[in-house]
Order: structure tokens, then sequence, then C-alpha cells
């Protein structure tokens, strides 16, 4: 979404069921913990539109929380953390940028914004790795990596690399760890029900963007993508808008909020694409016509 220049909502995990017939068998404790569906579309108001819809109950899905969507406070304006970026992070001026301008619309639309340090910043990337990195190798990684291509060869060899699975004892560490940096995210958001972020702190990548890192794929995800793989660690829900279009490229930001509160992030987020008011199918028809981009089939 954010590469493209639409918004999606990541629910919280629980939010939307998810079950498919063709599964051959259930999948791993921790695919089934990250499992998240939500929609991408045009604009955040459609994103309430869908996952209205794609929140219904369905008994299949045993994981599902039949949680209340709608809150009487979801569209008043409250208190923002502008979540500072950590110093050992890539950090653009174009996505600098693209924060103050949402940060800009939200308080032009009566939202509070405040920078603040989130908690714990340097744990997501090796939690998410303990976790994820461990169940893929434990379970499926040879299996994927006697079929992959050379590139997902070396894009896990950055991975384990950087960040090497660890043993049973430490995956159950991790998970303790996990709910405790979850607590510590939850503590902020008591005082600021919406924390503006990045999703990528560089610059909208081109299609090798991690393969071609210097350091690596593993760095990478590490000094870019953070805040995006942190939040999938946490499971707090999280909408993505455009912030702007800089060298012809779209940059989104991250507007996430506490546990099943999806609709108050939205409420923010169409604050932010409101104040952007960008006409996209204007850019679109441009862009095809300077022949930067072929219209597609």
């Amino acid at each position: 979404a954010s590469c493209n220049g639409v918004a999606t909502i990541k629910p919280t995990q629980g939010r939307v069921p998810s079950f498919s017939p063709s599964f051959t068998r259930e999948r791993p404790a921790l695919a089934q913990l990250f499992s998240t569906q939500g929609p991408i579309t045009r604009s955040a108001e459609d994103c309430m539109l869908a996952l209205d819809a794609m929140s219904q109950s369905d008994w299949r899905d045993p994981n599902q929380v039949p949680a209340t969507l709608h809150y009487a406070d979801d569209a008043h304006p409250c208190a923002v953390a502008l979540a500072e970026v950590p110093p050992d992070m890539d950090f653009d001026d174009t996505v600098r940028e693209a924060l103050a301008s949402a940060s800009e619309h939200l308080t032009r639309a009566g939202y509070q914004v405040t920078r603040v340090e989130m908690p714990a910043m340097d744990r997501l990337m090796p939690l998410w790795c303990d976790l994820v990195l461990h169940e893929l190798a434990s379970l499926t990684g040879q299996s994927m990596l006697a079929n992959a291509s050379a590139d997902f060869h070396t894009v896990w060899q950055d991975y384990t690399t950087l960040f090497p699975p660890p043993t049973d004892n430490g995956v159950l560490e991790a998970m303790a760890e996990r709910l405790s940096v979850i607590r510590q995210w939850l503590a902020v958001l008591e005082r600021y029900p919406i924390v503006l972020a990045p999703v990528s702190t560089a610059r909208t990548p081109g299609p090798r963007g991690d393969l071609d890192y210097p350091d690596g794929a593993g760095a990478f995800l590490n000094r870019q993508l953070r805040f995006t793989t942190g939040i999938n660690l946490l499971g707090l829900p999280s909408a993505v808008v455009c912030s702007g279009v800089f060298d012809g490229m779209p940059i989104g930001v991250q507007v996430i909020a506490s546990r099943f509160r999806e609709m108050r992030s939205l409420h923010a987020a169409a604050a932010i694409e409101r104040g952007t008011a960008l006409d996209w199918p204007a850019l679109w028809r441009d862009r095809v016509a300077s022949g930067a981009n072929p219209a597609p089939a």
C-alpha cells in the first residue's frame, strides 16, 4: 500500500477470521499467531467499509475475537505520539518530510501531536526473527530452500546470519518477552491513542531494494522496515495512507492504534488523506503520458 499510494488496514490479530479449505494441514503455531487479513483500498474510508464486511463472524476460525468494531469516539481527535526514529536506522529526508506533513494534517484536524520515543525499539527485530525464523527453520525452511530461487537463498542467509535462529528455550523466552513489549506499547497508547510512524524510514525501494542493500537483506529489514515488522510482531492495528509524492514516488505513513481500535486508526488516516488531497487519477494519467510507467494490462 505504501509503495503504491493506496490505503490499507492491518487489523488486530483475531479481528478478521481466516480459513482456507485448500490447506492440507493446519498452519504451525507462530504462523497462526501472526496471521492477519485486511483490505487494500483506494482510500481510508473504503477501508472502513471493507473491514466492516470482512470482520463478520466465521466459526471456522477459532482464533477470531468477536470484539466491538465501532466506538463512539472513533472520529474524535485525540493525542498522537509521533514516533522518534532510532539513530541506528536509515532515515531519509523525504520520509521525515512525509511524517511532518502527516503531523500537520492531523494537527489541523484537531489532533495533538507530540514526539515520543517508543519503547523497546531495539528488541523488535530480534524478537521477530527469534520467533519467525525458528519456526521456518524447524518446520518449513528446508522444503522452501529446496524449491527456492538463488535470491531467496541469499535473503535466507542474510536473515539467519544477522539473527541466528534460537534454541527451543530461546523461543519460549522470546514469547514471554514479546508480551512484555506489547504491554509497554499499550502503556504508551493509553496516553496517546494514536502512534504516527513510518512504514519504511527510507525512500520507496526499487524491486531489488533488499537484495542490493550493501549490508544484506537482514540489515535492510532492520534499518528501514523495523516499524512495519515490529508492529506485525506486536499484533497492533495499523492503517497506512499516502502522505505525499516525492520524486514521483508515493510515501506512506502508519497510523497505529491500541488493540481492536481499527476504526480510530482509520479515522485519523482519513484526516491525513483529506489534508494531503492528492488527485490520484490525474497523477496516474500524467505518469502514463510521460512514459514513466506504462498502463497496466
